[in-house]
């Protein structure tokens, strides 16, 4: 019984769920990309997408109230969100790598250019 309740509270956020641990690794995985081995930065870009695949059926492949359009689409969707938090929180980490950003601007011009060039 006690397991129903927690597998329900949990299907009612597993994106939101998703989401904070994207940002938390995203900018764990950012800040120390600099310096370190390139396998990190590539398993976490291969994680990000393995998570939203999963997320994304975990989401929505049981539901039969939806029609398999739907269930593609937001499939598709999921993942997309799931791709964009990680880059955004890892160019976000990657900003503050190798002294903090002198103002907004300026931090607005180094996840850019993160997301652009590449880090370090």
């Amino acid at each position: 019984m006690k397991y129903n309740r927690i597998t329900r509270l949990l299907s009612k956020y597993y994106l939101q769920i998703l989401i904070v641990l994207l940002i938390i690794a995203g900018i764990f995985v950012g800040f120390t990309a600099c310096g370190g081995y390139i396998w990190v930065e590539n398993s976490y870009f291969y994680g990000v997408l393995t998570l939203g695949i999963i997320f994304s059926v975990l989401l929505f492949w049981n539901k039969q109230k939806l029609s398999i359009v739907y269930r593609i689409i937001f499939s598709i969707l999921t993942i997309i969100i799931t791709l964009g938090t990680g880059i955004l929180s890892y160019a976000t980490g990657n900003a503050f790598y190798p002294d903090n950003p002198k103002s907004f601007q300026d931090l607005i011009i180094r996840i850019l250019n993160v997301i652009q060039n590449g880090a370090c």
